[in-house]
């Protein structure tokens, strides 16, 4: 037995305004869909360091010379910004969340230490320069041969490992941009592999 006609002919006239209020639905949730953000803290407020003068960086390349003879050292400019130590330290901690925070880790070509110590090198510069720094910090880009083991990252004897060195208010440090190590830094006369080539600036 057939149902009512009535009721056919309702439900049907109902249909096509169900599907428009579907498609209404759809495409509304289409233009109010936002992308994934990642939320990443600001990179932390410059500190003045407590030596205020500018420094050259050929009394560095003297320095580094000293501890570390041969080494290959380029720089771009003459004159320099020293780092607060205690920015520096808390930095250090804001670029490990930075990675952590927008899922970077270590991969071997696409993102290794080379990009890790550039992206240490460019987040500090653009601070200083938010605070109106009119020379650069003091910071390189190190290349080193990995024949003892330093914060977290193994030895590799005949390998090359790149990492960063920094003037600070308290003397030049080195520290490892891609690990969390507590003691990822290190006074430069304390570190223990040889220097293959240090680039400032650049």
């Amino acid at each position: 037995m057939r149902g009512n006609p009535s009721h056919s002919r309702s439900d049907r006239s109902l249909f096509p305004r169900i599907l428009l209020a579907l498609a209404a639905t759809l495409l509304l949730s289409c233009e109010t869909a936002t992308p994934d953000k990642i939320i990443v803290d600001r990179v932390p407020t410059w500190r003045t360091p407590s030596d205020t003068r500018e420094i050259k960086v050929k009394d560095l390349v003297d320095y580094i010379q000293l501890h570390h003879p041969g080494v290959k050292i380029r720089w771009s400019d003459k004159v320099y910004e020293r780092v607060s130590y205690e920015w520096l330290k808390e930095y250090m901690h804001w670029t490990w969340n930075a990675h952590w925070q927008a899922g970077v880790e270590y991969t071997a070509e696409s993102f290794d230490c080379e990009e890790f110590s550039l992206s240490f090198y460019l987040h500090a510069a653009r601070a200083a320069s938010e605070a109106g720094q009119k020379t650069s910090p003091l910071i390189g880009r190190m290349v080193v041969r990995l024949d003892h083991p330093f914060s977290g990252v193994e030895a590799a004897p005949g390998k090359t490992h790149e990492l960063v060195v920094v003037a600070t208010d308290r003397g030049p440090f080195v520290v490892e941009p891609q690990t969390h190590s507590p003691h990822r830094l290190v006074a430069l006369d304390k570190y223990p592999n040889p220097i293959l080539s240090i680039v400032f600036g650049d």
